[in-house]
């Protein structure tokens, strides 16, 4: 008999593989303007770090296959969406994403290196610290919109579908984590179930409110394309 744990695990890597392929709009765009435009590359690295010390906490932990699936899938899609931002990215931007590719590179070394080399109670420790952290401060990240949507009455950039599927995702690796008494997946999905629902009470205080003119949402169209170009998974 599978064990229900699993079958939240099935679950929240079929959720997470549709927030994994949300970010392929944008890579359309930037393969069709043949330019990186005003998206940034940074939300689709911090994914890559993180999903890296998930998939290395999974290993070091022997037990959380269904985590390791999930963060390796995650891992192969941002790394091909990084490739096709650098292939397109300006002149101006190149050296600035270099820099943030190798300090990606070394965070995810260091986090191997700890793998191979520390003691294995410690390393779990360490890997399993870094990565609530950084899960957490992405599932927060999106809150940095809400002041935008308050100031223009606009949801226009925080996007209900979304922020429904981070939710449902968190809901069900929270579970997955309740069944297993795993403290370092029920925090930060607790996070996330905390977050999203702050997004959906903003959302539906303004949704039907109007919106600033065109011209100054597409000024502050540059903030928002840093937030929501990736989705927020653990």
């Amino acid at each position: 008999m599978v064990e229900l744990s699993v079958v939240f695990g099935i679950l929240g890597i079929c959720v997470a593989l549709f927030l994994f392929l949300s970010p392929i709009p944008t890579i359309r765009r930037i393969v069709r303007a043949r330019n990186s435009l005003e998206y940034s590359q940074l939300p689709y690295l911090a994914q890559v770090v993180e999903s890296s010390f998930w998939s290395l906490w999974a290993i070091a932990q022997g037990d959380r296959l269904e985590m390791l699936i999930n963060n390796l899938i995650g891992i192969t899609f941002m790394t091909i969406y990084v490739i096709i931002f650098t292939c397109f990215v300006s002149n101006v931007k190149r050296n600035s994403t270099y820099l943030q590719i190798l300090v990606s590179v070394v965070l995810v070394t260091i986090g191997i290196i700890v793998l191979l080399f520390v003691e294995n109670s410690t390393a779990s420790l360490f890997l399993s610290i870094a990565a609530v952290v950084l899960n957490c401060i992405k599932y927060a990240s999106p809150l940095s919109v809400a002041k935008l949507v308050i100031q223009t009455k606009s949801v226009t950039y925080m996007p209900l579908p979304l922020t429904i599927a981070c939710m449902l995702c968190s809901i069900l690796w929270g579970m997955y984590g309740i069944l297993l008494n795993d403290i370092w997946i029920i925090v930060p999905n607790a996070c996330g179930v905390v977050c999203s629902t702050m997004q959906i009470i903003l959302w539906c205080c303004y949704c039907k409110r109007s919106s600033k003119t065109s011209s100054t949402m597409e000024k502050e169209e540059k903030i928002i394309v840093v937030c929501h170009s990736t989705p927020l998974v653990i």
